[in-house]
Formats: structure tokens, C-alpha cells, sequence
């Protein structure tokens, strides 16, 4: 097996490994999964599990990119997807911030119809950030997506010329690779 393939995996079993850290970050404080530690005083809605799906997915995929040399994009979408999904899944009485600017009956009549929004709003955050991070543009012309680096625009030894697209320098072994 060649070194390309062997980073492949490796990057796609770290994305995995966070994506599941992220997963259970959420998870175990807001009580969607079970737990001896914490307590939830509203039932876990049948949405949390699919918000909790969606945004670990779409953390991992963004874990997965590969990283240009100098280049960290999506990572404010990608963390503010992730508190908005917490926010969103969380127990309306159990967010002390709601409890605390609204009171209990308001975390209940007015935060609580607003979490599914926010669920929204935190996967498109997270769908932004994994099209960040992997370099995806599409035009609004229509055609194909495009990277948003032009090549001019690259730091030196970071894009390959051919492919106008940036390359990931692994910087140990002085090898590049996509």
C-alpha cells in the first residue's frame, strides 16, 4: 500500500474518532445518551438523535479535509455549529443561561419552540464549515464547484500549479500530498 493511501485512512479514522469525541460532548451533558452523571427534566425529542447524527457527521467530514500549510477555514462555523447543537438538543430547563434570562416557564415557552431552529441553523453551520474546509465553491452561474484559491494566491510550496488546487504539505517528511 502506498503513503497517500496509508494518510487517507489514518486522516478518515481520526475523523471518525473525533467526530464520536463530539458526538459523546454532546451527547452526555444534554442526556440524549443515558448517563449516571447527569440529569434531564424534559424528554429527549425524537429530533435531538437527528441533529446529534447530522452535526457528527458533518464534524467528522470536516475533521477529514485535509489541511493546507497556514490555513485553518471553517473553524469558527464548524465550533459554532457545534455549541449551536448543544444549545439546540439541551434541556431547555437544564441551560442555566435560559433559566436564568428568562426563567423556568420561559425556557419552556420560548426557548424550547425555538431549539429546532436553532438545530437547523447549527447543521447549516456545520455544512458551511465542511465546504469550507474542503475548498468548495459553487457559482452562482451555475456550473461546476470551483476552489476559492487561485493559484496566484497560494503561499510558496503549498499549491500544486497543474491542479490549481492547494496541497497539503506534510512538513516532517518534506512529501506532499492531496
Amino acid at each position: 500500500m502506498n503513503r497517500r493511501a496509508v494518510i487517507g485512512r489514518v486522516r478518515w479514522w481520526h475523523a471518525a474518532a473525533g467526530g464520536a469525541l463530539i458526538a459523546l460532548v454532546i451527547a452526555i451533558p444534554s442526556r440524549v445518551l443515558p448517563n449516571p452523571v447527569f440529569t434531564r427534566m424534559t424528554p429527549v425529542r425524537w429530533w435531538d438523535y437527528l441533529v446529534l447524527v447530522v452535526v457528527t457527521v458533518l464534524a467528522a467530514a470536516w475533521l477529514a479535509a485535509p489541511v493546507v500549510a497556514g490555513w485553518n477555514r471553517g473553524a469558527v462555523r464548524g465550533a459554532s455549529g457545534v455549541v449551536l447543537s448543544t444549545l439546540a438538543v439541551g434541556c431547555p430547563l437544564c441551560n442555566k443561561v435560559v433559566v436564568a434570562m428568562l426563567g423556568a416557564s420561559g425556557a419552556l415557552t420560548l426557548w424550547a419552540p425555538l431549539q429546532p431552529l436553532v438545530a437547523v441553523v447549527s447543521a447549516l453551520a456545520m455544512g458551511a464549515a465542511v465546504a469550507t474546509r474542503w475548498g468548495i465553491r459553487w457559482s452562482w452561474r451555475g456550473g461546476e464547484p470551483e476552489h476559492p484559491l487561485q493559484v496566484s494566491e497560494c503561499p510558496a510550496g503549498v499549491c500544486d500549479p497543474s491542479a490549481k488546487m492547494p496541497v497539503a504539505v506534510d512538513t516532517t517528511a518534506g512529501h506532499r500530498h492531496s
